[in-house]
């Protein structure tokens, strides 16, 4: 009788109209985390770049418009993958495509870094550009999937995490070259 008691007793909070948030567990705020985190490597990868053009003029004697060839890789790269890379990442899973990802922007800028031709830097760069598009793409897709309540406030921050990178990769920059 006391069984059946507490079962009557207890009333579930979709009867009570309550609405539940979800619980944000360490794995979810780590995946969030490391998505910013390969934003802003992405964003500091593209900003750099202003840093080291000095170099890359006298090392290769490239001309003005020749330097805004290479840099434009990158940027090319990232507004034509939009799209492609958000299907990619409908498709497949977000942790397989992130890992790639990261290595292949890892790679190019290794790559980039020990380049003696200007063509290789270029596909460098343009590899590095999808990298890019494809880091915001992660970020987005893992604040919305893991923080469906808060997905604004996380994309925000997440946004300005990455942004951040801009700050940090210029002016600190060049004092340290």
């Amino acid at each position: 009788m006391l069984r059946f008691s507490n079962q009557i007793n207890m009333i579930s909070s979709r009867q009570m109209n309550i609405k539940q948030q979800p619980v944000h567990n360490t794995r979810a705020i780590l995946a969030c985390i490391s998505a910013g985190l390969f934003f802003f490597y992405t964003i500091f990868q593209k900003v750099t770049f202003n840093a080291i053009s000095a170099d890359l003029i006298s090392k290769f004697h490239l001309s003005v418009t020749d330097l805004g060839g290479i840099s434009s890789a990158y940027l090319y790269a990232n507004a034509l993958w939009l799209i492609p890379g958000g299907i990619l990442l409908e498709k497949f899973s977000s942790r397989v495509v992130t890992l790639v990802f990261i290595f292949a922007c890892a790679v190019s800028s290794f790559v980039f870094a020990k380049s003696s031709s200007v063509f290789l830097d270029i596909i460098m760069r343009f590899i590095g550009g999808l990298g890019s598009a494809m880091s915001l793409l992660i970020s987005l897709r893992l604040a919305v999937r893991w923080f469906p309540d808060h997905s604004a406030r996380v994309i925000g921050l997440l946004i300005s995490l990455g942004m951040s990178a801009g700050i940090v990769a210029n002016a600190p920059f060049l004092v340290l070259m």
